[in-house]
C-alpha cells in the first residue's frame, strides 16, 4: 500500500498549489521540499511548472494508477463463493435479495423458487450505496424464491451489469445483451447472465456460444440470452461483464434433467477452470431455477414434462 499513500501525498501537495502564478513564483517548491520520496510528484516536477501540463500528465497517469490501486486490493488466486438471500414472501414480485461482501465482485445472479413454486427470474440491481446485488422475484402464485449471488474474489477484477430491452412476445423470442470487448484496457466476457420475465414467463438464460452441447466450449460473442415462454409478454436479459488479466470464459451444458417438478440437471466445469455463473435453460418454460452448490451448477425443472439443462459459465485468468 506504500503507493498508495505516496501518491495520495503526491496529490495533495500538487493539488494545494493551484494557480499559474503560485506555481511561478514558488517553483512548486512546497512538492520539492517535502521529505517522503514520490516517484509521481518527481516525474510531475520534470514535465514542466505550468499547471495546465501538471494536471494534464496526472490524466495521462490515471490508468496505471487504478491498475495499481485494483492490484494491490485483489492479490491473490481467484476464490469464489456462492451465497444465497433469505426466502422471500409470497405475494407476486416479492423479493429476496444478496449481495457478496466487500472485497468480492457478483460474477452471476440467478434464482431459485421453493419446491412448486413459481418465479419471475433476477436481474442486478445496485442498493442506496451503489454496491451491485442479486435480486430474485417471486411470480404471481409462488411460494417463495431465494436469490443465488456467485461471489469472486479474483486479482484485477472489474465488472459493469448492462441490461437490454425487452424481447418480444412470441414463444422463444430473445432478449440479449453484449459486453463490450474490452473494459479497462483487459479482455471482457459475461461472467453469469440473469432473466427477469415479471409474468412468470422465464425459459431461461444463458452466453450465446456455438451451440448446446455437453462438452465445455469456447462463447461465440459476448453476449447473454433470455428466453422468452410461451405466451409471455417478453423478458429482460442482463450480464455481469468483468475484465480481468487474461480473463477467458466458457460455456458447459449438462445432460438433461428428469421431466418432473424437482428434476435437477448437474453440470460442473472442466479441472482448471472455475465457475462464475449458473443458469436453467429449456424450450418449455416451467423452471425452478438454478443454484451452485460445491461447484457444481443445478438447475432444478419444475415440472414441465420435458427437461432442462444446466448452464455453467467457466472462467479462467492469470
Amino acid at each position: 500500500m506504500y503507493f498508495v499513500h505516496t501518491f495520495v501525498a503526491c496529490l495533495m501537495v500538487l493539488t494545494s498549489v493551484l494557480s499559474k502564478e503560485q506555481i511561478a513564483e514558488n517553483k512548486v517548491r512546497n512538492v520539492r521540499e517535502t521529505s517522503f520520496n514520490c516517484d509521481v510528484c518527481n516525474r510531475v516536477l520534470g514535465i514542466s511548472d505550468d499547471v495546465d501540463d501538471v494536471f494534464k500528465y496526472l490524466k495521462t497517469f490515471r490508468n496505471e494508477v487504478l491498475d495499481k490501486l485494483n492490484d494491490n486490493i485483489n492479490k491473490g488466486s481467484p476464490v469464489c463463493s456462492t451465497r444465497y438471500g433469505p426466502t422471500s414472501d409470497t405475494n407476486d414480485d416479492d423479493t429476496s435479495v444478496v449481495t457478496c461482501l466487500e472485497d468480492e465482485f457478483l460474477t452471476g445472479c440467478s434464482s431459485v423458487a421453493t419446491e412448486g413454486g413459481k418465479r419471475d427470474g433476477e436481474r442486478v440491481d445496485f442498493s442506496d450505496n451503489g454496491t451491485p446485488i442479486c435480486v430474485a422475484y417471486n411470480a404471481a402464485g409462488g411460494t417463495g424464491v431465494k436469490s443465488v449471488a456467485r461471489c469472486c474474489k479474483w486479482p484485477g477484477m472489474l465488472c459493469y451489469y448492462p441490461v437490454s430491452a425487452r424481447s418480444s412476445g412470441g414463444d422463444d423470442d430473445v432478449a440479449e445483451v453484449e459486453c463490450d470487448q474490452w473494459f479497462h484496457r483487459r479482455p471482457t466476457w459475461p461472467t453469469g447472465c440473469s432473466i427477469h420475465g415479471p409474468w412468470n414467463n422465464v425459459d431461461g438464460a444463458r452466453p450465446e456460444s456455438s451451440g448446446i452441447t455437453t462438452e465445455q466450449h469456447a462463447l461465440s460473442e459476448r453476449v447473454c440470452l433470455a428466453q422468452n415462454a410461451y405466451n409471455g409478454p417478453g423478458v429482460y436479459s442482463s450480464a455481469a461483464c468483468c475484465s480481468a488479466p487474461s480473463l477467458e470464459c466458457q460455456v458447459k451444458y449438462s445432460e438433461q434433467s428428469g421431466p418432473d417438478s424437482g428434476d435437477e440437471a448437474q453440470v460442473d466445469c472442466d479441472e482448471g477452470w472455475i465457475m462464475t455463473g449458473c443458469n436453467v435453460f429449456t424450450y418449455w418454460t416451467i423452471t425452478n431455477g438454478a443454484y451452485i452448490q460445491a461447484d457444481t451448477c443445478h438447475a432444478v425443472n419444475g415440472g414441465n414434462g420435458n427437461y432442462v439443462l444446466a448452464v455453467a459459465t467457466c472462467c479462467r485468468g492469470e
